[in-house]
């Protein structure tokens, strides 16, 4: 590998690296924004304090109230637990402890309706408020083994929930048989019970509508198998009839996804960076030859998926491709006597080609605090294709192969910004 290689590969990698910082600094600075509004708080004495609100991300909002009575004045924050709620505009939001097996959890439950029978959520559950009481929607989803046959089944308690809510709607019953643990669904079924009971009831506007992004970084280990094409030079047939040349690496990444929770909460856009570098060596003995492989490339690689989250377990799918930048810098092959060790021929690789990749990922997501933190496993399939030339007294020329590298990726990551679905 010669110095423009190094320079091409470096600037490709500088660039790719630029934009991706400026994307996360403009991503913090969205993320940081204060953005107070008219609004007020009501104490837990069932007192209202007018002043300004900071509104932001439906993440922040559930966490914390930072509260100013005058614009000039200095930012108050508070708690869940430490007041009954607080809103701006239409926006309101209400304190809740919800029981957990760790513990309690105290939150602001984000109002979508608010009426009778309002309807609240936080991240991904719903709530709902009647008769001066809050209860969690919740639907169950578990695995039966059956005579060997292993099923999945969901138990829609929810729908229990909202038929105790709505008794003085009797034709609401089967629109309630229907309903679905979704934010689409839940408002097509209050705007009924709403319809049916006559009363009026606030629509709340909130910030989930447009796209959303989240930034991160993720750092992983790589194990790649070297594949040779077969009816190359004989030369090379010791890679495809002896071991498989290895390759262990670390893979440090950094990704973007992007989505839009009005369209779909399941489906997101995955796109990155990552860096890794394969090391292949091998050594033959056969029909009294010697034959010392060496190839060590260095790859840049950009993916692109589609991720689908399955709702409820915390676990995703994404299949994709991804272009590779690849540059080799120690890569030869030497046949040699044997016994004896005169070498015979030295093949050189030449600049290699960018390769495609077919890339296959499954992973599990857990939400720690306010980040929602990933263990991901990939798997690659990446043709790469080399030129070859030789350095011999006699001038002979081998053929190589081109290479397929089969690479298995696990990998733990952590977002930048915080999770900002609804």
């Amino acid at each position: 590998m010669d110095f423009q290689e190094v320079r091409l590969l470096a600037s490709k990698f500088m660039l790719m690296m630029f934009i991706l910082i400026i994307g996360f600094f403009c991503a913090r600075a969205a993320d940081e924004a204060d953005d107070f509004q008219p609004g007020y708080i009501i104490t837990d004495e069932q007192d209202t304090l007018k002043g300004f609100i900071s509104i932001k991300d439906h993440s922040y909002n559930t966490r914390i109230c930072v509260f100013k009575e005058r614009e000039t004045s200095t930012a108050m924050d508070y708690f869940p637990g430490q007041i009954e709620g607080y809103g701006a505009g239409t926006r309101w939001y209400r304190s809740y402890v919800r029981k957990t097996k760790e513990g309690e959890e105290k939150m602001f439950l984000e109002a979508i309706l608010r009426g009778k029978v309002s309807l609240y959520f936080w991240t991904d559950v719903f709530f709902i408020e009647h008769d001066h009481k809050v209860e969690e929607l919740i639907e169950i989803h578990q695995e039966v083994n059956q005579s060997g046959r292993v099923y999945q089944i969901s138990r829609p308690l929810f729908r229990g929930t909202l038929q105790s809510a709505m008794t003085d709607c009797n034709s609401i019953f089967h629109d309630i048989s229907t309903s679905s643990l979704t934010r689409r669904s839940l408002v097509s079924l209050f705007e009924k019970y709403y319809q049916c009971t006559g009363v009026t009831a606030t629509h709340t506007t909130s910030n989930t509508g447009g796209g959303k992004v989240r930034l991160g970084l993720a750092l992983g280990a790589a194990y790649a198998e070297l594949h040779s094409t077969a009816n190359s030079d004989p030369n090379y047939t010791f890679l495809s009839d002896g071991p498989r040349p290895k390759s262990v690496s670390i893979i440090p990444s950094l990704w973007m996804e992007i989505w839009n929770p009005s369209i779909s909460r399941n489906l997101r856009l995955k796109l990155g960076i990552n860096y890794y570098n394969n090391s292949f060596t091998t050594t033959e003995v056969s029909g009294g030859r010697s034959y010392d492989f060496r190839l060590n490339a260095g790859v840049i690689e950009i993916p692109l998926q589609l991720k689908f989250s399955f709702t409820g377990k915390g676990m995703y799918a994404s299949i994709g491709a991804a272009q590779s930048f690849i540059a080799t810098f120690d890569d030869k092959l030497v046949i040699s006597s044997y016994p004896g060790g005169a070498p015979i021929t030295t093949a050189t690789y030449l600049e290699p080609k960018g390769a495609s990749q077919f890339v296959f990922s499954v992973g599990y997501e857990r939400k720690f605090g306010d980040r929602l933190m990933f263990i991901e496993a990939n798997t690659r399939f990446t043709s790469m294709a080399y030129g070859t030339d030789t350095i011999t007294a006699g001038g002979q020329v081998l053929k190589g192969p081109n290479f397929d590298a089969r690479i298995f990726s696990l990998s733990v990551g952590y977002p930048i910004t915080r999770d900002k679905e609804p």
